[in-house]
């Protein structure tokens, strides 16, 4: 199995980059892959809700479909703890995602250009940093987090050594890829969505 995730960072001083080389996919019998949600950092729900739509739309290119399923952070969540475990009956490729707040994400490894990481069948993401980030670049913190968990739930499916030189998989996210994101123009390449396919109708994850 993989170790960490690579590195996402956000440049603020580049110029922009040329178009990207990647074309929208047809949406035949599209697989899914199941996201099961702890927002321990206590994001509103409007904030949450629009970077979901935006990862969807850049899995939808893809030709895959995103499940979001609110899992509980507290003993009284029962019915979210109840949906999460209903996730695991199906045995169909599913994923953890965890909104954490700087106190969780002290004893993870995180070099101070990093966002998030992936490691095996969870993404942490550290929602300080994006919400600094955000601040300082003037980028909408639902923008930059609806840009930043399709790249890292890709390196679940992926690996690890699955960055492009083209679209969401770019080892560095720039402000005008941000901006794509917003026009719908950010996606997987061709060939990477060709890939994502195959790996989630086989119903294992990249290993």
């Amino acid at each position: 199995m993989r170790a960490a995730a690579a590195r996402l960072s956000l440049i603020l001083l580049f110029p922009p980059l040329l178009a990207f080389g990647c074309g929208p996919q047809k949406n035949k019998a599209a697989p899914t892959l199941t996201v099961r949600t702890y927002n321990h950092a206590a994001l509103p729900a409007p904030t949450l809700e629009r970077a979901e739509r935006l990862s969807d739309d850049i899995f939808h290119q893809a030709g895959i479909e995103l499940e979001w399923v609110e899992c509980g952070v507290s003993p009284e969540d029962t019915k979210k703890f109840a949906a999460c475990d209903k996730v695991l009956e199906r045995h169909s490729p599913s994923v953890v995602l965890k909104l954490i707040p700087e106190s969780m994400a002290s004893g993870l490894p995180r070099p101070a250009e990093r966002f998030a990481i992936a490691i095996p069948s969870t993404v942490f993401v550290f929602w300080q940093r994006i919400h600094n980030a955000a601040d300082m670049s003037g980028i909408p913190e639902d923008l930059m987090l609806g840009t930043i968990l399709p790249h890292e739930l890709g390196h679940e499916v992926l690996g690890t050594s699955s960055h492009s030189d083209c679209g969401i998989m770019k080892p560095i996210l720039r402000p005008e890829d941000f901006g794509a994101t917003e026009l719908g123009r950010m996606r997987f390449c061709t060939e990477q969505a060709t890939q994502l396919r195959t790996i989630l109708r086989s119903g294992k994850l990249h290993e």
